[in-house]
């Protein structure tokens, strides 16, 4: 079966038997657009999963093994844009890497063409566009689930956020990746909801907890939504940018605070993401990629035109932080009103 996966026009082709292709469509769900075809006329990227009997004449052996999990081989042929993953894993795990390799060469694409990538997360609160920008533990995904518990909110995504002008508007767009949450952090707000993790389909849990590693749980964004019963957009309009960070254990208080130009300008910059997906060094030279110039240009252009803010809160009080966060919002549309 040949299938296209596409994203904001640009495409990738996807071959492969009905039910894997079923699969990497219901993990992409929401993100990327799909279309049966019968050739390959656009002389798209290819991906291709097959038996082992395959012709790969012509193909280079590339192995990556992303933390915690078995290594994944695959065959690629730059020459005619084709990336082969044979039957060497189980089903799961093939349908995983096929997804994220969709993923990273739409990514790669729409990279090329002057979308700034970082370190965020993205929610819709009140149809305002609120991204989260920040290293690893600095608060996104806590702010994130805790701003979910509040009505008319949707999920866009946790950890992987790309902004670009559309139609004279800024525009952030998710992408499908699995989120992965800190046990603790789960205990922190989701006290009242019961998770039944034999249900959750990544296969990172089951891979964890055969190896005595379970302090993260993983999801898929839709079932990542599906905890507070939410609906998943996979872009919206750009608002608001919010760095968040964790205050002294005594402070149970939160701060929002308006950052200057140069300050957002500064901490928007240290989050720029220069290689818009992890594991693929062997995919950078074969497209055009901006240098950090540029990017440093484009997050001129936003912080110049969305309100940024700086976030203080207590983890074992995220809600503070998000009530002031609604504060703002609903007191900026009285303004505008």
């Amino acid at each position: 079966m040949k299938t296209l996966f596409m994203k904001d026009g640009y495409m990738v082709l996807v071959i492969a038997n009905d039910r894997i292709i079923e699969k990497v469509k219901s993990l992409s769900f929401g993100y990327f657009e799909t279309s049966p075809i019968n050739n390959n006329e656009y002389n798209n990227w290819t991906i291709i999963c097959c038996d082992n009997n395959f012709n790969t004449n012509g193909y280079k052996k590339i192995s990556v093994q992303p933390l915690g999990e078995p290594e994944n081989t695959m065959l690629l042929n730059v020459n005619i844009k084709t990336i082969i993953f044979e039957h060497q894993l189980s089903e799961q795990w093939i349908v995983q890497n096929i997804t994220r390799m969709v993923r990273a060469l739409l990514r790669l694409q729409c990279y090329e063409s002057g979308a700034l990538f970082v370190h965020g997360g993205l929610v819709n609160y009140l149809d305002k566009g609120i991204a989260f920008i920040g290293h690893k533990k600095s608060g996104k995904t806590s702010s994130i689930l805790s701003l979910l518990s509040f009505d008319q909110t949707s999920f866009v995504s946790n950890d992987d956020i790309s902004f670009s002008i559309q139609n004279d508007e800024w525009i952030a767009e998710g992408w499908p990746r699995s989120i992965v949450v800190r046990q603790d952090t789960l205990e922190v707000l989701c006290d009242q909801i019961e998770l039944d993790l034999e249900m959750l389909k990544h296969p990172l849990n089951k891979y964890n907890n055969e190896n005595a590693n379970n302090n993260t749980i993983c999801f898929y964004p839709d079932e990542f939504s599906n905890i507070f019963s939410k609906s998943t957009m996979d872009k919206c309009s750009l608002n608001y940018l919010i760095f968040p960070c964790f205050s002294p254990r005594n402070e149970s208080s939160a701060k929002l605070t308006r950052l200057s130009l140069d300050n957002a300008l500064n901490v928007l910059n240290n989050n720029i993401l220069l290689n818009p997906e992890k594991y693929i060094d062997h995919l950078l030279p074969y497209f055009n990629l901006p240098n950090l110039l540029t990017l440093k240009d484009i997050t001129r252009k936003i912080v110049s035109a969305i309100p940024c803010y700086s976030l203080e809160q207590s983890f074992s009080n995220l809600k503070e932080g998000s009530l002031k966060i609604q504060e703002m919002i609903k007191n900026d549309m009285n303004v505008f009103e």
